[in-house]
Order: structure tokens, then C-alpha cells, then sequence
């Protein structure tokens, strides 16, 4: 679910948790119903996806979030600080997943997506 509709949800349960009027609760549930419409509409739109999901590592290290459980940071003369895996990985396994510091769209594709979130 995507994070706007999480925190609309949010918005709606914090408000009726803090004593939001009786009378406006009707309004909260015509948000809710908008909400998961328009949820069910993207979640339509996106089933055509121009590129793949980021990877998904399963098993987390605990010093460097980004990263398995299988790396570790080493420091040594030769190599200074570096990083080196505690078993052997396999081909193809994902061992990082970092977020982009920087998004672009090229300019020839510049008309055809949107400048927010790239769809």
C-alpha cells in the first residue's frame, strides 16, 4: 500500500482515537472510502510497470542496514577500511540494496513520465 494512503489511514485513526466530533465521524468514513478507492485505482495503473522493484534482502545486517548479514566491515593496511562477506555468496545474490542519492529521467522520456514518481 502505498505511503500516502497509509498515513490518510493514519490521520483518520488518530482522529477518531482523540475524541474527533460525532457528528463529523461520517465525513472520516467518506475519506477512508475515497482513500481506498483511489488506492484500488493506482494499485490498477500500476500493474504496467516500466522498471523492476528494488530486491529485497531478507536477512538484514544488524551494523549496516543496506546490506546482508553475510558482510561485515574489515579494516587492514593493504585495503583500509573495506567490506568482505563472512561465507561464500552466490551468483546473482543480492547482498546491498541502497536507495538512488539522485533520480533523473532521460529527455527523450521526459514527457512520457511523471516527475514525481517516475510512472
Amino acid at each position: 500500500m502505498g505511503i500516502a494512503y497509509n498515513c490518510a489511514y493514519a490521520d483518520i485513526d488518530r482522529a477518531l482515537r482523540n475524541k474527533y466530533p460525532d457528528h463529523l465521524h461520517k465525513k472520516l468514513a467518506n475519506r477512508k472510502e475515497q482513500a481506498n478507492s483511489l488506492k484500488a485505482l493506482k494499485d490498477d495503473r500500476n500493474s504496467t510497470r516500466y522498471y523492476r522493484p528494488a530486491p529485497v534482502i531478507s536477512k538484514k545486517n544488524q551494523l549496516i542496514p543496506v546490506a546482508a548479514d553475510c558482510v561485515e566491515i574489515k579494516k587492514d593496511e593493504t585495503f583500509g577500511t573495506h567490506i568482505v562477506t563472512t561465507r561464500n555468496v552466490k551468483e546473482g545474490e543480492v547482498i546491498s540494496v541502497e536507495a538512488p542519492y539522485i533520480k533523473n529521467i532521460y529527455p527523450e522520456s521526459r514527457l512520457f513520465h511523471c516527475h514525481e514518481c517516475f510512472e
